[in-house]
């Protein structure tokens, strides 16, 4: 299997390759190219003209965080909070767009206050644990987050079919020192 070491954690090497793992892990539906331009002008269209409709800023919001355009998604996601400030899966998409614009801690910030509205967002916890470990180099923090999210789910396995319980041992081993390499599929 693949060694996983701390100081050179796995990442996906591209945009793409992350979309593709969020997708497997949160299926999140995809469009072509062409019907997210069309739907992103048609959306923009209709928050211009109706500044208050969370629903169409939600939308929008979807549509540029699949797009890979983080500064727009922010701006959305930021209205749609605006609108409606429990709205815990919107803090969530805050996130993963603050972690795509390369801010992970406004990323973990948005996250946080995901897991304080839904403290069971499976999600919510994966992606604070992700940002933790490869963003801001803290495997402790990144273990706690996931530790967290085994209370919620303990079953909780990847979309390759990994128990995140044996990465979360293994992660801690890893962390404590422990010669025995951390491996994945």
């Amino acid at each position: 299997g693949e060694i996983i070491d701390l100081s050179k954690r796995p990442r996906p090497t591209t945009e793409v390759q992350q979309s593709q793992l969020d997708q497997q892990l949160f299926q999140r539906p995809t469009l072509t190219p062409e019907q997210k331009r069309s739907k992103i002008l048609e959306l923009e269209k209709k928050v211009a003209s109706n500044p208050d409709d969370g629903q169409a800023w939600n939308e929008l919001g979807h549509l540029y965080l699949n797009d890979h355009q983080p500064k727009q998604g922010i701006r959305a996601f930021k209205k749609v909070l605006d609108l409606n400030p429990n709205n815990a899966h919107a803090w969530t998409d805050l996130g993963i767009m603050y972690r795509q614009n390369k801010q992970p801690v406004e990323a973990v910030a948005a996250l946080d206050k995901a897991i304080e509205i839904e403290p069971r967002s499976e999600e919510s916890h994966y992606r604070k644990g992700a940002v933790l470990m490869q963003d801001l180099n803290d495997p402790e923090g990144g273990i706690k987050a996931w530790e967290e999210l085994l209370k919620v789910n303990p079953s909780m396995t990847l979309g390759n079919g990994q128990s995140l319980r044996e990465i979360v041992e293994r992660l801690k081993k890893r962390v404590e020192g422990a010669e025995e390499p951390v491996t994945g599929s």
